[in-house]
């Protein structure tokens, strides 16, 4: 049973936890961390629409449990592009979604419930562990909408949600998924070694159209010591603009600490 926003977090013992250093991948990105018992759910509310978040708190991947838990709880700048969408829904409203490293897929859900066709939102992440969270987190928040496959003309009332490792097996994800109108991608630029290959993927994926656009917001504190190598990487296609947005309320998924960060809003267009 998933529990309720008020339950009481169950962690691992020190028993159980290895070093970092002593984890092969299958230890490093072990299932069974991540449990009802080691979930919460929370309540995100935009306007009228309610999305229900279920994952890891930010205190728990904070307490130093191990790397491997990052993409089970929500970062900051999901929150805040969400809000930005919410906002500004000509920007989706009857176009085809694309969120890469989604994941617990706060901002792909709510584009979801924003748009007309929720079968044009795909959810993505490069971890495949997140997926059974991410699917949960789908089933939560569309549950009497049938799921079927997805695919460029999909007429599903409900979002998917895919692996996708940027760079491997892009042109294989297009051939299902067909290409997008709108990508998004909140706290996405963590390493360097991963940029060309995060440039490379929108370049697949996002569709010819001049009004095709990529978003990409991200925390000043780690994003911003990558912003320019990133912006430099997308400019031999893509031009790349900071958008002012200024949200009102930066949220983290059951968190007792300031979740005050400085974030920042990019909006990526094809050069003509």
């Amino acid at each position: 049973m998933v529990p309720t926003a008020g339950d009481a977090l169950s962690v691992p013992s020190a028993e159980v936890v290895k070093s970092e250093l002593e984890l092969d991948y299958e230890d490093y990105f072990n299932p069974a961390w991540f449990n009802d018992e080691t979930f919460v759910e929370e309540v995100f509310t935009y306007g009228e629409i309610s999305i229900v978040l279920c994952g890891l708190s930010w205190d728990t991947v904070q307490s130093g449990l191990g790397y491997s838990r990052i993409g089970h709880t929500l970062w900051a700048a999901g929150h805040f592009l969400a809000n930005f969408l919410y906002h500004h829904l000509g920007l989706i409203q009857g176009k085809r979604i694309l969120e890469i490293g989604c994941g617990l897929g706060l901002t792909g859900l709510l584009a979801g419930k924003l748009v007309d066709n929720p079968g044009n939102v795909v959810l993505t992440d490069g971890d495949k562990n997140i997926l059974d969270a991410l699917q949960r987190n789908i089933d939560r928040n569309f549950p009497e909408r049938t799921p079927v496959e997805a695919g460029p003309r999909s007429n599903s009332q409900r979002p998917a949600c895919s692996v996708l490792v940027w760079g491997e097996d892009v042109e294989e994800f297009r051939k299902q998924y067909g290409q997008f109108d709108v990508i998004i991608g909140a706290d996405v630029l963590y390493t360097e070694a991963s940029l060309k290959s995060l440039v490379a993927t929108f370049c697949l994926l996002l569709n010819s159209e001049a009004n095709s656009i990529v978003l990409v917001a991200f925390q000043t504190q780690y994003g911003g010591q990558l912003r320019d190598t990133f912006l430099g990487i997308a400019s031999e296609r893509l031009i790349g603009e900071q958008l002012e947005w200024n949200s009102s309320e930066v949220k983290l998924l059951k968190s007792s600490g300031d979740d005050s960060v400085d974030l920042e809003l990019w909006r990526l267009t094809w050069k003509r």
